[in-house]
């Protein structure tokens, strides 16, 4: 119970920290009513909640299970799943937009994680990626204290190096912003999810893409 209190606290404190930079965000992502949107690393939800507010399709995938206990518990509206961005269970070009806030950096292998991204991503769909910048103040300390303090394997990326990555996925770079601790970099799938690598299972009891029915 004081878990979960504590994680409430967490949870406001993001939505707080986000309030500068999600115009941005939401100008660059533009979510529609109809379109399906996948959160990578949503941690507590607190961005895919506000997203429920645009969208009627809105999933979250994070590894920790007990913050996908949290989200179900306190976002109900948001379809939570344990995942990993290198392993999404989710069929070929099924979602609209997929989006990583301050996140990418944990991902163990990234260009794996686009190649999945890819594949789950509808044509000419939407990435949206927010990003520490390690050449800027904020994101030079963030880097000491991931690697040097809680002895993280942590991979930071300037938004050209990003960019670069994300060309060498076949992303297709549209658009930048400056955020209050990185940068945002807008991208579009130019291939189909049928043309990248093979099928992953998903729970289709769960979720099931015909009927998109919330549990």
């Amino acid at each position: 119970m004081a878990w979960n209190w504590l994680l409430s606290i967490m949870d406001n404190q993001r939505k707080r920290g986000f309030k500068k930079d999600l115009a941005s965000f939401l100008e660059l992502l533009s979510p529609k009513k109809s379109d399906v949107i996948l959160d990578v690393g949503a941690g507590l939800g607190t961005l895919a909640n506000i997203l429920t507010e645009y969208s009627d399709e809105v999933f979250a995938l994070e590894p920790n299970e007990g913050r996908v206990d949290y989200i179900k518990a306190k976002h109900p509206q948001v379809k939570a799943f344990s995942g990993t961005a290198n392993q999404i269970p989710f069929p070929n070009s099924y979602f609209d937009k997929l989006y990583v806030t301050l996140a990418f950096h944990h991902f163990p292998d990234q260009g794996d994680a686009l190649e999945e991204f890819r594949r789950v991503m509808k044509k000419e769909g939407l990435l949206l990626i927010y990003e520490i910048d390690p050449e800027r103040g904020n994101g030079k300390r963030l880097k000491f204290f991931e690697r040097k303090v809680v002895k993280n394997k942590v991979t930071f990326l300037s938004l050209q190096e990003l960019k670069n990555l994300a060309t060498s996925h076949e992303f297709k770079s549209l658009e930048e912003k400056n955020a209050k601790r990185g940068y945002l970099l807008l991208a579009q799938n130019e291939k189909t999810g049928d043309e990248a690598r093979g099928w992953i299972e998903y729970d289709s009891a769960q979720f099931s893409p015909a009927e998109r029915s919330r549990e």
